[in-house]
This record gives structure tokens, C-alpha cells and sequence, in this order.
């Protein structure tokens, strides 16, 4: 499968998407420091692809999914990571918790047709039964010029990566 890990954010100012990943970087402990180049591409009119040269944790990349949310710019953001065992997932806010000011969670679907949710910061992750609405990831050119590109320095850990760690349909209130 071996897909690159992207987010396609939806804002009126790309420079947001950027200082956004530069907060988060500041936010975050580096166990192992790793500088990596951020790319962020328009794909049309007020939206982008942000991609970085080498792939991010799994924790670091759905928390930039929430985080990103958290600009007033940014009306959208959902991001495709592969996980464990080459499963390919896209994850975005739930709509329902979002409408509660609730974007600790992210809800999505894998490849193979599993609906998830997850818990942010932790990125605990379960299958749950419920119906979800499902996006095809959209095809991008990897190779497009870039119309803001930078360094950042994120942790070098991958692992572990995107995997179930809860039962089906948990309920997040229990917290561990």
C-alpha cells in the first residue's frame, strides 16, 4: 500500500497550516529530535495538502489533525496515515463531539471498511459499530511545487504505529 501519510486542510490562509505544525512542534517532547520538511500544496481554491518528508509518529500525526482545528482559519482537516500492517486510514473530526466543542476525538474509517474512533492525545484507537460517512482519499501530485515549505522538527520515533488498543466501541469517558 505504502500511501504518504497526508492532511488536507480547508482554510482561507495556508500560512495558519504552518504556524499551526510549528506550534505543535513546540508543544511536543522529543525523545528523538528529527528535522523534516513540511510541504504544504493547494489542490484548489482555500484548500491544501500538507505532507512532510519523512513520515510522522502516529500520535504526533493525528494530534496535528485536532490541532490544526484550533486555528480559526482552518474550517476542515482530515488526514490519511498508514498504520500497522500497511492498513491505511482516514481520520477527521467527529462531527457530533465537534458540534460540542469536543475534538478530542477523531473519528474515520480504514481501508479494508473498519469504522474508528480516537482518543487524542493518546491516539488510543477503537473499532466502533456505528456507520460513519466515508471519503475516498482524493489522488494528489507528490512532485507539485510546494507553495510554503519549511524545516520542523518532530520526533524521530515511528512507532508504534496507528493500531487498535481498545475494545470495539469503547467509551472514551472511562479514560483508560
Amino acid at each position: 500500500m505504502s500511501k504518504t501519510d497526508r492532511i488536507l486542510v480547508r482554510t482561507g490562509d495556508a500560512d495558519a497550516i504552518r504556524r499551526r505544525v510549528i506550534d505543535l512542534s513546540g508543544l511536543c517532547t522529543h525523545t528523538r529530535p528529527v528535522e523534516r520538511t513540511a510541504r504544504i500544496t493547494k489542490e484548489a481554491e482555500g484548500l491544501y495538502s500538507l505532507v512532510f518528508s519523512e513520515a510522522l509518529a502516529a500520535a504526533q500525526f493525528t494530534n496535528l489533525v485536532g490541532h490544526l482545528l484550533d486555528a480559526p482559519e482552518v474550517t476542515e482537516a482530515t488526514g490519511w496515515i498508514t498504520g500497522a500492517n500497511d492498513v491505511r486510514y482516514e481520520l477527521r473530526p467527529d462531527p457530533d463531539r465537534e458540534a460540542l466543542q469536543e475534538t478530542q476525538v477523531l473519528v474515520g474509517v480504514s481501508h479494508l471498511g473498519s469504522f474508528v474512533e480516537l482518543y487524542l492525545p493518546e491516539c488510543w484507537m477503537c473499532e466502533v459499530s456505528r456507520p460513519l460517512e466515508v471519503f475516498d482519499e482524493p489522488s494528489f501530485d507528490i512532485d507539485a511545487d510546494p507553495i510554503l515549505e519549511w524545516q520542523v522538527t518532530m520526533d524521530g520515533e515511528r512507532h508504534p504505529l496507528l493500531t487498535t488498543t481498545h475494545p470495539k466501541d469503547y467509551d472514551w469517558s472511562d479514560r483508560g
